[in-house]
């Protein structure tokens, strides 16, 4: 297994949940985020979130946690992207969001081994359309990440796919697996558990 850190996306705005903190809503009485780290933290050696909250629960389960430096703030995903492999120590960084508290161990696994095998950016792909959050990136990435974001291009998907990565298949798309964006789909995910 590469040397890894695990990084977990929760410094969004959360518009489409009417500005509530994600992060902290509750699936099955536990805080999205908890099952985030519940499937990380296994894999990865040390665990970092991105937040703008200093909520107790967040800094209970991270290693650290990590702001968006201010020269990049308010830029979107990318942003918390760049802040987490800024601050990783290790070559590689394994990066799952906040709202994807039912994302697959074995879609986690399936990217550190691309990463093994390949020793290139690894992303989920599911159902043929990427999804640039869940993503496994080298440091090396670093470099261009923050030239996008200095250049102005936020689209994560777009600067994501201009690594060259790898793209790890996934046939799942249930609600919780990926993203939960709006109260109606956290309201279907746990519905379908």
């Amino acid at each position: 297994m590469p040397e890894l850190t695990g990084g977990i996306l929760a410094g969004g705005g959360s518009r489409r949940m009417g500005g509530q903190d994600k992060a902290v809503l509750l699936l099955d009485g536990v805080p999205l985020i908890q099952h985030v780290a519940q499937r990380l933290r296994p894999l990865v050696g040390e665990l970092l979130i991105n937040t703008r909250s200093t909520n107790p629960l967040l800094t209970g389960l991270a290693d650290r946690c990590v702001k968006d430096a201010d020269r990049f703030a308010g830029q979107g995903p990318l942003t918390g992207i760049q802040t987490l492999l800024a601050a990783s120590a290790t070559p590689w960084m394994l990066i799952v969001p906040c709202d994807a508290p039912l994302v697959p161990v074995d879609a986690l696994q399936a990217l550190i081994d691309s990463v093994e095998r390949h020793a290139k950016p690894a992303v989920i792909r599911v159902k043929g359309r990427v999804n640039p959050v869940c993503c496994a990136l080298s440091r090396d990435c670093l470099p261009a990440i923050e030239a996008s974001l200095s250049q102005g291009r936020q689209h994560t998907g777009q600067v994501i796919a201009s690594l060259a990565p790898e793209f790890v298949d996934h046939d799942d798309d249930r609600p919780g697996l990926w993203s939960l964006n709006t109260a109606d789909e956290l309201a279907a995910c746990a519905s379908t558990r």
